[in-house]
């Protein structure tokens, strides 16, 4: 018995959709064709039983207008129903009962939802574009739509291929908006014709589809607005096959279609390539962007706090300390990115004290060294990008080294393999590096000497690469020669290994003619070393470094004769190398590398 105000509406024809208070469930229907009646007023009421049950008569709207006249408007049922064009075959046209609905329908176009006429069969055909009669329609599909239900049909497969054979698939109920304002709501279709059931994978949140086959659809799934980087798989596979990048974060309370479209491994050049699709309410259609990666390893070499990574105003990397690294990680490619460093713990990206603009390039391999000093002119903390870097050796039977010269007070140098020459490095300066280097699978003596003056060995490592046949890594020169840290040859493997290189001898040393003999080794507590000597010395001293170079123990032994008993405590020491020097009067030395294993 309620009655609104006047409403005024523009002259027209108007479906009324009839539903129960905050309901979106359509009760009845009714054509209202006020265009006949500008300027003019009227009464519209409903009468009737709507429940069948309680007699007649049957519910139904009416106009009462102002000289008396009572018109019946009439029922209608429509649906509303979209459109989408997804098989790759030439334009279209669409006809509906032998009549032209859609003329010139694009592949990857769509319309938007629409009425459509509900409760009877429709005809849908399809017919090359341009036609003219229905005789030229080539496939036809018979659908009865809901009253009051949405459907979005895809035109999806391939005209002729009796695998993934042209067909109309019709997703239902279809919606127009999230059920939540803070949600995107998204149905995934699957529509390339090659490809196979897929799983879907949102990086940070987990399996979104699994197993979803040609032709097949998820039903609407409720995803918070964001931005989603997806892996596609083979189902079952952890194998990615394509990454794009899915930016939701402004489409809070839409809706729409996610579709694949196109061929995975295209066999003609006309055919048209793999991509994902999403079809809006509206009908545009938008192609989400393949996610390019390059693989990226970070290495942390500057003598600084521990820090963290950030890259676009995201941390990335938290806690990572002097001397260490990641794996070679995926990272995006083809855009830019701002990489920065701050002291760890950092909580916002303003904590950031350097940042480093780099641009990577789709498929290839990077390592980026922290290096230098912060607030040293002459050795400026930096990002050394090198690029082209190795996962693996180009000969099975070698192993490829890079050289880095990451000693902020370390000259140029050049570095001899077992004492030979030429050098294996030549004349390498801070920040430098000799791109990658080939040698056979074994141990090495490394002898570090000023550039150009090779018979002055500084100091030898030994690289023992005999484990890394058909592998790769990077040598880098680490520390200080004159402060702490101390220098070192550090190495960093593709999986994000580092470890030192292990010193076997210090500057210019003359051998000293004796027969040692260092027991346990590897030691855990008390180090015995009992030292023969061919000439008497008035004594022996003995000088124990750790791996960077530092002294941890030395001391001297008086005598007169050739024979030198000495044991001593290690087990406050930690586990590693260490090289222990044996040094007579005449400042011979030998020296002999520990290990200490606790």
């Amino acid at each position: 018995a309620d009655a609104t105000d006047y409403l005024e509406v523009p002259a027209g024809r108007y479906i009324l959709d009839i539903t129960a208070s905050g309901s979106p469930d359509i009760v009845a229907s009714f054509e209202a064709d006020l265009s006949g009646l500008a300027d003019g007023a009227g009464v519209v009421f409903a009468s009737g039983y709507l429940n069948s049950a309680m007699g007649q008569p049957a519910f139904g709207l009416f106009v009462v207008l102002p000289d008396g006249t009572i018109a019946e408007l009439p029922s209608v049922q429509l649906a509303s129903l979209q459109v989408v064009h997804n098989s790759p075959s030439p334009t279209v046209d669409i006809w509906v009962n032998n009549q032209k609905l859609i003329s010139d329908f694009e592949y990857r176009t769509a319309t938007g939802f629409f009425d459509a006429p509900a409760g009877v069969q429709l005809e849908i055909g399809v017919a090359p574009a341009p036609s003219n009669d229905p005789s030229e329609i080539i496939a036809t599909f018979p659908v009865t739509l809901e009253n009051g239900e949405k459907y979005v049909a895809i035109a999806n497969g391939v005209v002729g291929d009796p695998n993934t054979p042209f067909n109309i698939e019709v997703i239902t109920p279809a919606q127009t908006e999230a059920v939540q304002p803070t949600n995107f709501d998204g149905v995934v279709f699957h529509g390339s014709p090659d490809a196979p059931a897929v799983d879907i994978y949102a990086q940070g949140v987990g399996k979104l589809v699994d197993n979803l086959a040609f032709g097949e659809n998820t039903g609407y799934l409720e995803i918070p607005a964001g931005t989603y980087l997806l892996d596609i798989t083979a189902a079952g596979s952890q194998e990615v096959v394509v990454s794009y990048i899915a930016p939701l974060a402004n489409l809070g309370g839409a809706a729409g279609v996610v579709m694949a479209s196109g061929y995975l491994e295209p066999t003609d050049p006309s055919d048209p390539a793999f991509t994902l699709l999403v079809v809006f309410p509206n009908g545009f259609i938008a192609e989400l962007p393949k996610f390019e990666t390059a693989e990226l390893q970070i290495v942390h070499n500057s003598p600084s706090p521990t820090v963290d990574i950030w890259i676009n105003g995201e941390k990335a990397i938290e806690g990572f300390a002097f001397r260490s690294a990641t794996p070679f990680l995926d990272a995006p490619a083809g855009i830019p990115l701002q990489i920065g460093v701050a002291p760890s713990p950092s909580n916002d990206p303003s904590e950031i004290i350097a940042s480093f603009d780099v641009t990577l390039e789709d498929g290839e391999t990077y390592i980026a060294i922290a290096n230098g000093v912060v607030g040293d002119p002459n050795t400026p903390f930096n990002l050394e990008i090198i690029t082209e870097a190795r996962t693996e050796a180009g000969n099975p039977d070698e192993v490829d080294l890079l050289v880095f010269h990451g000693s902020p007070d370390a000259p140029t140098v050049d570095v001899l393999a077992n004492g030979g020459t030429p050098p294996l490095v030549d004349n390498l300066s801070f920040a430098e590096n000799t791109g990658y280097i080939s040698v056979p699978a074994g141990s090495y003596d490394l002898g570090i000497t000023p550039a150009d003056d090779n018979s002055n060995i500084l100091l030898t490592y030994r690289a023992d690469v005999s484990a890394l046949e058909g592998g790769a890594g990077m040598v880098f020169a680490s520390g200080f020669l004159n402060d702490t840290p101390g220098f070192g040859l550090w190495v960093v493997l593709p999986d994000g290994t580092v470890f030192p290189l292990p010193l076997v001898s210090g500057t210019n040393e003359q051998d000293l003619n004796a027969e040692i003999s260092i027991f346990p080794n590897p030691v855990a507590d008390w180090l015995s070393v009992s030292t023969t000597l061919e000439e008497a010395s008035s004594f022996l001293r003995y000088n124990m470094f750790d791996v960077t170079g530092r002294m941890v123990r030395t001391f001297e032994r008086t005598g007169t004769g050739t024979l030198y008993q000495e044991r001593f405590e290690v087990g406050d020491l930690d586990n590693g190398y260490y090289i222990l020097q044996v040094q007579n009067d005449k400042n011979e030395v030998s020296s002999y590398p520990v290990l200490i294993q606790k």
